[in-house]
């Protein structure tokens, strides 16, 4: 996908009149490449299982998401086989698996009326 659908998706949800800092958006920046397959959203509410609850919404309304990152990798069942030491205590990692995902985006142009349903659709699911 160019990297101008995926400004365009961010412009459009963190303009949005709807918008109070309920997420961040990861970006990218001079020192790293992302391959724009997604858009990394970060969740800023803590309530217990609320990344759950809005990805159900998203995956209803026929928005596609995945984890970011597969979430700590330390809880894996894969994690076990390998007798990693240190594993209880990653706190960021434990956050972006509670509080993170990443949108789906096709890789095909995106009009201004998918725009604005995928905008509606995620204020409408926080």
């Amino acid at each position: 996908m160019p990297l101008r659908f995926n400004l365009l998706i961010t412009k459009a949800l963190l303009s949005n009149s709807k918008f109070n800092n309920q997420f961040k958006i990861i970006k990218e920046n001079v020192k790293t490449k992302i391959c724009w397959f997604g858009i990394a959203i970060v969740l800023n509410s803590k309530k217990k299982n609320y990344k759950n609850t809005v990805t159900k919404k998203l995956n209803l309304k026929g928005i596609d998401t995945r984890p970011l990152i597969s979430g700590n990798f330390a809880n894996q069942p894969a994690v076990k086989l390998y007798k990693l030491k240190n594993t209880n205590n990653l706190v960021n990692a434990d956050f972006l698996d509670k509080n993170s995902f990443f949108l789906g985006i096709h890789n095909n142009k995106i009009t201004k009326k998918e725009i604005r349903y995928l905008t509606r659709s995620i204020y409408s699911s926080l």
